[in-house]
């Protein structure tokens, strides 16, 4: 090769001792900066260099990302318009696109339904306002009206108009809303749609009763694929709740029983007069089995579709399978439909009650144990309309006292002024001091507790279980009594139970409770005590008094327990007057009256009846004097 060109090539060529200086300079550089890292996140700063901060880096990040972002958009830009630089009219822009979308929704609907469409949408932005007057609305509701009457059945199963008719149904007339039943009526499908079920769901709660009730004949023979069927079975629960009486309840039901029922039944007398299943079964005992096999295959089925555990069909078809069921077949439908682990739930409806009560009487120990470890609040339960009869029969029927207390007492007892301020939960402290009595239970009421007397699964004795669970409680009672007296004595509902409470328990404060409550009625102005109904009828039966007929119904071993406590208060009751409130009492008639029983009943008894003489007839001398009006002995 020639010189020439070897000095040509050596020129060309880096040096080479000058590059590897390089490069291991460069590998110090990494190295230094892998080793600021680690000690950056051994400090806890995530891998940031010691100094630098967090943020600059995520606005670094977000920085490059609106560049990515304004280069896309950019480049979409330049698409639509061109490869101008120049900035687009972006308010035109959407001009466009809305025109677009309004063109493709016209071709869809067609334009006249979408101006229809529209229109609606207009009249009912200002049907719904709030400041929107009664007269405004009806003109409104009208025009509304003239504009779908035409297309009602289309218009119901969409996911706008299905808003606007909802409206409608409450705001208009009763003909608009029957021009809407005859729609579901030539066409009983539209119920089981997603948003036509709306409509009805809205059509009964505005309806008159007779409208209801044409509805109600629509759907009597589809009962059993209202209640399988995810959007009408919504429907069905509105029906039983708006059912005027048990009957309409038991016709609704009707069709779930089966072919065999309607064969058997239905088909020959179309309206009987016990709808009972039990009463069909007594009648015909040949058509049980197919029956029985049909409500515990229905029954699996709404399970399987997850129906809710608290509508009111799924507790009455469960409530009829129970009444005529053998042991093994109640047991398979319990643990088929988990009613014990939702036995809480299931005790909101009439209907529901009742199955929990049967559930729980055929119940064993263990499992009851069970259920009232997983049970919701006590306390509401007791002051719920139907839940408070479940819980009467669990207070009768559970021979474990100690869980009962854990588990039911203690709650209600700490929730004791909410029980006395409710109908139904002054029924419930009222039984666990005298269980059964017939002024506050009805017959009706009375007959359903006792079906769980005989149950196989309570050994212990009544009348021991109801002495257990009273001495649970009376002292607590009688604490409330003494703290809520001026509360409570103001309330003849509560007088009634306090008045219960002061003759049943025999506390350690009893005698604390007793003389609160003379001192209240000795003291207290008589308009605003003694001279009302309630406070007059609690003293008479403190002290005792009877009238002639129930003396002689009264029983020996009664009268003598509860004489003791009729002499305690009458003493403490005389002890509670100074010369003021002694006077204001024989002012008054209801007040006069009760000196009058104490100074017959105890005439024997010379300190009461001589102090109340000594009053009387001190009073008796004023009145000479005076000439006041008042009653005299």
């Amino acid at each position: 090769m020639p010189k020439e060109l070897l000095d040509e090539l050596s020129d060309s060529i880096p040096d080479l001792e000058n590059l590897s200086l390089k490069v291991k300079q460069e590998k110090q550089k990494v190295l230094k900066v892998s080793k600021k890292s680690n000690s950056n996140k051994s400090n806890g700063s995530g891998g940031l260099p010691v100094g630098s901060n967090r943020t600059q880096s995520t606005a670094g990040n977000k920085r490059r990302w609106d560049e990515n972002i304004g280069n896309s958009s950019n480049s979409k830009r330049i698409r639509e318009h061109g490869e101008s630089n120049e900035k687009p009219n972006w308010k035109e822009y959407k001009q466009e696109k809305k025109a677009i979308k309004v063109e493709r929704k016209k071709s869809d609907k067609g334009a006249e339904e979408y101006d229809i469409v529209q229109s609606s949408k207009e009249i009912w932005e200002d049907l719904r306002r709030k400041d929107c007057s009664a007269e405004r609305k009806l003109n409104l509701s009208a025009a509304l009206y003239e504009l779908i009457k035409g297309n009602l059945t289309k218009f119901m199963n969409t996911h706008d108009m299905s808003r606007v008719i909802e409206t409608l149904m409450g705001t208009g007339t009763v003909q608009m809303r029957e021009e809407v039943l005859q729609t579901f009526k030539s066409n009983p499908e539209k119920i089981y749609e997603k948003y036509s079920h709306f409509v009805a769901l809205k059509l009964l709660r505005h309806a008159n009763t007779s409208q209801r009730k044409q509805f109600c004949e629509i759907y009597y023979s589809l009962t059993s694929s209202l209640a399988a069927r995810e959007y009408s079975r919504d429907v069905l629960e509105i029906m039983f709740e708006q059912a005027q009486n048990e009957r309409h309840r038991l016709k609704l039901l009707q069709h779930m029983y089966g072919n065999a029922y309607y064969e058997t039944w239905l088909k020959i007398n179309n309206n009987p007069s016990d709808l009972t299943l039990k009463a069909h079964i007594q009648a015909k005992p040949s058509a049980r089995k197919k029956i029985m096999e049909h409500l515990e295959a229905f029954i699996g089925k709404l399970v399987d579709k997850n129906m809710p555990i608290g509508y009111h069909a799924f507790h009455g078809i469960i409530q009829q399978y129970l009444s005529v069921s053998t042991p093994e077949e109640s047991e398979r439908i319990i643990e088929r439909a988990k009613l014990r682990e939702e036995l809480y739930n299931i005790s909101q409806t009439k209907a529901g009650a009742n199955v929990a009560m049967q559930v729980f009487w055929n119940t064993s120990a263990k499992d009851r144990k069970s259920i009232l470890k997983n049970f919701g609040s006590v306390s509401e339960l007791a002051c719920n309309q139907y839940g408070h009869v479940v819980l009467l029969a669990i207070i009768d029927s559970l021979d474990d006292t100690v869980l009962l207390k854990k588990q039911v007492l203690l709650d209600l007892m700490r929730n004791i002024v909410q029980m006395m301020g409710n109908t139904y939960g002054r029924k419930v402290i009222r039984y666990l001091i005298d269980p059964r009595n017939k002024m506050d239970l009805s017959p009706e009421m009375i007959t359903c507790l006792e079906q769980g007397d005989n149950n196989p699964f309570s050994k212990k004795d009544m009348v021991v279980r109801r002495t257990e669970v009273l001495d649970h409680v009376e002292s607590t009672l009688l604490n409330a009594v003494i703290e809520h007296i001026g509360t409570w004595l103001k309330d003849n509902k509560n007088i009634v139970i306090v008045t219960s409470i002061l003759l049943k328990c025999k506390g350690s404060r009893h005698e604390d409770a007793l003389k609160a409550v003379a001192e209240y009625l000795a003291t207290k102005p008589t308009w605003e005590c003694i001279g009302n109904g309630g406070p007059f009828q609690m003293a008479k039966k403190l002290i005792g008094y009877k009238s002639k007929e129930a003396a002689e119904v009264e029983c020996d071993d009664i009268f003598e327990r509860e004489k003791q406590i009729h002499e305690l208060f009458t003493n403490l009751l005389i002890a509670s007057f100074d010369k003021t409130s002694m006077t204001n009492w024989i002012k008054c008639s209801q007040g006069m009256s009760i000196l009058s029983y104490i100074r017959l009943m105890y005439k024997d008894n010379k300190e009461i009846s001589v102090a109340v003489q000594a009053a009387i007839q001190n009073y008796g001398l004023k009145i000479q004097k005076t000439g006041e009006v008042g009653g005299k002995s």
